[in-house]
């Protein structure tokens, strides 16, 4: 069984590494994986590379990022 954790980012880049952090903390059941689905919705600060730096160091095996080319909030 997986558990998908959904994160939606916009203009983030000073407090997307704590949600980050907090995700990761939770532990989960043994017959329950974790994945991370971010999707940034066209960030105009540097909420993307926030993201990419966060990974970088800390590795995660189920991750999905979507970013958004035109913002598709309302």
């Amino acid at each position: 069984m997986k558990l998908s954790v959904i994160i939606p980012v916009y203009n983030e880049a000073r407090t997307i590494h704590l949600i980050l952090e907090k995700v990761l903390a939770v532990e989960l059941l043994q017959s329950i994986d974790k994945q991370i689905v971010i999707i940034d919705d066209h960030s105009t600060d540097r909420s993307w590379e926030a993201i990419m730096d966060y990974f970088e160091k800390f590795k995660f095996d189920d991750l999905i990022l979507i970013r958004h080319v035109d913002s598709m909030g309302t």
